[in-house]
């Protein structure tokens, strides 16, 4: 649930604030910015496919799905705290751009094993519970993402500080499925119910 709760702060500082980065603090015009942030999400929804089927090949190639999901979950998300930090100090436009949308792609990279971990885990029949559990808190981050750079952007008048706070939250998430979630490869089961006789 924390890790999750970071994976959706960082996506949804991108979802809700790169056209307003790419007019404010690049100087883009609305039409021009408008076509630029839809790029990085095109690359993130092929960063996303090629995440889940890397995770998958892993795991029919041998790997324990413990290794499969963290190596992706955590390499994404650590990507995603790397590319940031390298946007937020780039002074030219279409570096930073290129590394904005690396970080995207990096945590894009995540969201199949991340999803995953409650499917490796869980009897069926808790399955749908624990993935509301971890996309309510989940929701949370994103919901408090747009908010919180909003405020640091009023206050700092630069999107350095917002992109920071973002990449470290980022790293976070990525701390929290590396040393939080334990062992993904044994599978919780139900403890028998006892049968009364008679």
């Amino acid at each position: 649930m924390l890790g999750q709760f970071g994976y959706l702060y960082v996506y949804f500082v991108y979802a809700s604030w790169l056209p307003g980065y790419l007019v404010l603090q690049r100087k883009m015009s609305i039409m021009s910015s408008g076509f630029v942030a839809m790029l990085p999400f095109l690359v993130g929804v092929a960063a996303t496919i090629s995440g889940g089927y890397i995770s998958d090949w892993m795991v029919r190639r041998g790997a324990r799905v413990t290794v499969a999901r963290k190596v992706l979950s955590c390499g994404g998300l650590c990507a995603a705290t790397i590319f940031t930090l390298l946007g937020a100090y780039t002074a030219s436009m279409w570096p930073a751009i290129t590394y904005l949308t690396l970080a995207i792609a990096g945590f894009s990279l995540a969201t199949g094993s991340i999803q995953t971990m409650m499917v490796d885990i869980a009897p069926p029949n808790y399955v749908a519970s624990l993935v509301s559990l971890q996309n309510f808190l989940g929701n949370m981050g994103g919901a408090c993402a747009p908010l919180v750079t909003g405020i640091l952007l009023a206050t700092t008048k630069s999107f350095t500080v917002p992109l920071l706070v973002t990449a470290l939250v980022s790293l976070v998430a990525a701390g929290c499925y590396a040393f939080i979630v334990g062992s993904l490869d044994e599978e919780l089961t139900e403890k028998p119910q006892a049968t009364a006789t008679a």
